[in-house]
């Protein structure tokens, strides 16, 4: 897990980069896993209850007119 500067996490945010879950197809695909980072940028607010699945990166980026806008990407 990567978190940038200035960033706030509200109450009840978890953070999952690894999925157990997967284990009960094991026989089928042995090499089958779930695990990723999850990348925070810079002033980023995150809110109340979030869950943040593995891959999953949030970042404060401008657009051409530069306004600020919350953009994520889910790898």
């Amino acid at each position: 897990i990567r978190i940038g500067d200035h960033v706030t996490l509200a109450a009840g945010v978890r953070f999952i980069t690894h999925d157990g879950a997967v284990d009960i197809l094991r026989d089928e695909d042995p090499e089958l896993d779930i695990v990723a980072p999850i990348v925070i940028g810079n002033n980023v607010f995150v809110g109340t209850n979030a869950l943040l699945m593995p891959g999953v990166t949030i970042a404060m980026v401008r657009d051409p007119d530069g306004n600020k806008l919350c953009a994520f990407h889910i790898g």
